[in-house]
């Protein structure tokens, strides 16, 4: 049943919405669902086109001084740019969330040198973000960006005389990390116990081998008469098929289905893949994922059941419909309701924070550029630049403490160490009070203007911030810290007041535990 839309939605409710579902709200956005509720707001979302990354790092890629090799920096700026300032906003974070599920990175080989490639994967997850997650799961398999990362890239068929196999990687990673998981699970995403009391694995060292048969025959796209070796990296089109180089023979795989000997290639791969997209796993673990991403570290069995329920069928019979799925988390009970539990929320990512504080103050350079240096450094994170196909962090981390005591997971403290909490801060503040450079026209620059008009008041001040930047959820006491250093400050100071209040709140605990 399709819900109805829901106007009257207060201040507080809105901001909160557009903090799961954007990454960042704006005072204009907060106003406009306000008047229409969530409902037409995730419709328009819905339907807005994808804003992709690709042609601005071809242009930057083509303004480049002759002999300069392009490098990942030119895709971090596309990224930026379009994660601020980009229409499809629920778009862009979905993908975001996508990208730390189904991983590529430029770190550590030589994608670095090839921003388009990183490109090219963004926008395939912008695009897929709203479609079917069987072509999702399709167009990540051919992404020559995955194909390089994961080796499936040149993925050839066994060769006896020279006693060599398909790569396993791939294989292996679209099962355990992107799909369904290492064991059997419930609907509500708790694990199926054997007679023993122990978890049931979903596959074994048998299927990872038949799957990386399955994934074998696929190269570089190339125009022309297509060769098997040596071709140059082409990331901007999907891998093609080599169906000489692709193992015929027959592969076990999920579920102990065999795929008979004599198959094409694009029946195996067709076979193969709607094997994984039917395994029960995939509901509960992709929503469980993209709810930790979007909502709480910690869903409820119930929350993880619903949306698993809504992968499984739409209503209309359709399996995978991803803009059901992100509805149903989006406008489950609880995800709306603010529960007051100390066990609800999560730590919002260092990216997400940045771009939070860009957003609400329409932030810009002078060059038109969105150039963030220093991200992995001062955030331990950048975008489609982590340490492992394993994420920045895992989605079963543990703070040691209170957290693990109480059983419970804090995926994003992982990369919340000693050092990041102070780099951070320190990246946080400097966003806060940069000012135009006439030397540096990269320079990005808040716009401060409404809270400057509002400096005279620190009390308005202050609770025009709370909604803006925290949905209203300050506490009593830090309300009073904030109000009490900005009347420290001289009236006549009006951009010292605002950046003060901006600064204490974006760099406070209680801004970054979302809840």
């Amino acid at each position: 049943m399709t819900p109805t839309s829901t106007p009257g939605v207060s201040a507080n409710d809105a901001a909160r919405f557009l903090t799961q579902s954007t990454f960042g709200p704006t005072s204009p956005l907060i106003s406009q669902l306000q008047l229409n509720g969530f409902v037409d707001f995730l419709n328009s979302q819905f339907s807005t086109p994808a804003t992709l990354t690709g042609p601005r790092v071809d242009a930057a890629i083509a303004a480049l001084p002759a002999g300069t090799d392009p490098s990942n920096p030119l895709f971090q700026e596309a990224w930026w740019y379009t994660v601020v300032n980009a229409p499809d906003q629920l778009r862009q974070r979905v993908a975001f969330g996508l990208s730390e599920i189904m991983v590529i990175s430029a770190n550590g080989n030589s994608m670095f040198q090839h921003p388009e490639a990183m490109a090219t994967y963004w926008d395939v997850l912008t695009q897929d973000a709203f479609g079917n997650f069987r072509q999702l799961i399709e167009d990540v398999t051919l992404n020559p960006g995955m194909g390089d990362f994961l080796d499936m890239v040149h993925n050839d068929k066994p060769n006896p005389s020279k006693n060599t196999a398909p790569n396993e990687n791939y294989a292996r990673e679209i099962m355990q990390l992107f799909t369904i998981g290492l064991y059997q699970l419930n609907q509500d995403g708790s694990q199926q116990l054997d007679g023993n009391g122990q978890p049931i694995p979903t596959y074994d060292q048998d299927v990872v081998e038949g799957y990386s048969h399955v994934f074998t025959g696929w190269y570089w796209y190339q125009a022309g008469t297509p060769t098997w070796n040596f071709a140059p990296p082409e990331y901007r089109h999907p891998m093609i098929a080599f169906p000489t180089h692709h193992d015929t023979g027959a592969k076990t795989l999920l579920n102990g289905v065999t795929l008979a000997a004599g198959r094409t290639q694009a029946q195996d791969l067709q076979d193969g893949l709607d094997l994984i997209f039917n395994h029960p796993n995939v509901g509960p673990f992709i929503a469980q994922r993209l709810i930790q991403h979007l909502v709480t570290s910690n869903p409820s069995p119930g929350y993880i059941s619903r949306v698993a329920g809504i992968f499984a069928n739409n209503g209309q019979g359709v399996r995978g419909d991803m803009k059901a799925v992100i509805q149903a988390i989006l406008l489950d009970p609880e995800a709306r309701t603010l529960s007051g539990s100390n066990s609800y929320g999560h730590e919002r990512e260092p990216l997400v924070r940045l771009a939070n504080l860009y957003r609400a103050f329409a932030a810009t350079s002078s060059s038109g550029k969105f150039v963030v240096n220093n991200s992995t450094f001062n955030f331990g994170q950048a975008a489609l630049y982590a340490p492992s196909v394993f994420n920045f962090f895992s989605p079963f981390y543990s703070q040691s403490g209170p957290i693990q005591n109480a059983g419970l997971v804090a995926p994003e403290f992982q990369i919340t160490t000693d050092t990041t909490v102070i780099t951070s801060a320190n990246k946080m503040r400097s966003a806060v009070y940069q000012q135009p450079n006439p030397n540096n026209p990269d320079t990005i620059v808040l716009n401060l203007s409404s809270q400057t008009a509002l400096a005279s008041n620190p009390t308005a001040l202050v609770d025009s911030l709370n909604l803006l930047l925290m949905s209203g959820q300050m506490s009593s006491n830090m309300r009073s810290i904030v109000i009490n250093a900005v009347t420290q400050i001289p009236a006549a100071n009006t951009l010292e007041r605002a950046q003060t209040a901006v600064h204490l709140i974006v760099t406070s605990p209680e801004f970054v535990i979302e809840k």
